[in-house]
């Protein structure tokens, strides 16, 4: 009998505007303030189902400068915008540490 790590559904929220992105497997990574879940787990979102593959911590201005892509934006500054609009009070700090989650959609057969 294996005693390996129990994988849970949880529950993770996105702007509907992501949508085409994470369908297009563009967007594979979310930066959150806190942990949602650890790499094992799975959440479901737009009817699709995505596995969490990793999570670590980083600087939010890291995130902006090097994995604005993964994260579903044109650029660093559209980065910045969509979490300041998010996180209208505190707006984008870079040197706040910050909950990466990185995903991959899974294709499920039918």
């Amino acid at each position: 009998m294996s005693l390996g790590v129990l994988m849970a559904e949880v529950k993770i929220p996105f702007m509907s505007s992501f949508r085409q992105k994470m369908e297009a497997d563009i967007k594979t990574m979310t930066s959150r303030t806190r942990s949602y879940g650890q790499p094992g787990d799975h959440f479901y979102v737009f009817g699709h189902r995505f596995d969490i593959t990793e999570v670590v911590t980083m600087l939010l201005g890291d995130v902006a400068e090097k994995y604005y892509i993964q994260e579903g934006c044109d650029s660093p500054e559209h980065f910045k915008q969509v979490w300041a609009g998010i996180h209208f009070n505190k707006g984008f700090v870079a040197e706040q540490p910050v909950r990466v989650h990185t995903f991959r959609r899974v294709l499920i057969e039918k």
